[in-house]
């Protein structure tokens, strides 16, 4: 019994150790990713927080300071706080027939299913289609698809009233997906549409700083 315990106690032991492992390490605004080894520079603007090791969802960067709409400068906590976050997988598909596989409604795979429940866009019902186009992270192809998301919201006007102001706004959100090799990158990003175009201009700061090892590229 005691060879028994003992045996227990190290495989819990291993097992804590496996949950305290993570997808990656972050230092001075680099996200290095354990497993696929490349790496993404973040912005001073943007926190990074890295993902268990054996997720797909690989990282989060999350804008520090953002703006708030006038319609919630007394209730800030309704904005929408901007975040980029990475999916990777390997597939066979190329990044357009990845990401039109993501926006049909028909197309179903375990794929899909992970990664609709960590992109918020692609569980709305709402989202009207705003166009994709290709682009480049030095050799590596890609698409960005975007699409923006009306909402109403019930504001509170004061924290000491118990009346509302009804809110109609909008998010915009990307999907962003990269090729390398048999890899597939997936960005995704939500955000107030008022200040979408500059925060979708940091995230592509984040996405063509995108790096790999010598010998991943071969």
């Amino acid at each position: 019994m005691m060879v028994a315990l003992a045996v227990l106690v190290a495989v819990s032991a291993a097992d804590a150790g496996r949950k305290k492992e993570k997808s990656g390490k972050a230092e001075k605004g680099t996200f290095t990713d354990a497993t696929y080894e490349f790496a993404l520079k973040a912005g001073d603007n943007w926190g990074i927080k890295t993902m268990h090791a054996d997720a797909k969802l690989r990282v989060s960067f999350t804008q520090r300071k953002f703006d708030v709409p006038p319609d919630y400068i007394q209730a800030p906590d309704y904005t929408k706080v901007p975040r980029l976050i990475l999916w990777v997988d390997t597939t066979h598909m190329g990044a357009f027939a990845f990401v039109d596989s993501l926006i049909s409604e028909t197309f179903k795979s375990k794929q899909k299913s992970d990664i609709t429940r960590e992109f918020e866009l692609l569980t709305e019902s709402n989202v009207l289609p705003k166009g994709r186009k290709p682009f480049a992270v030095g050799a590596d192809k890609g698409i960005f698809w975007e699409g923006r998301v009306p909402y109403t919201k019930e504001i509170q006007t004061s924290a000491s009233s118990t009346a509302v102001r009804r809110v109609k706004q909008a998010y915009m959100g990307a999907i962003i997906a990269v090729k390398h090799n048999d890899k597939i990158l997936v960005f995704h990003l939500m955000s107030e549409e008022a200040f979408y175009e500059n925060i979708l201009k940091e995230a592509f700061e984040i996405i063509n700083s995108l790096t790999w090892p010598a010998t991943a590229s071969k």
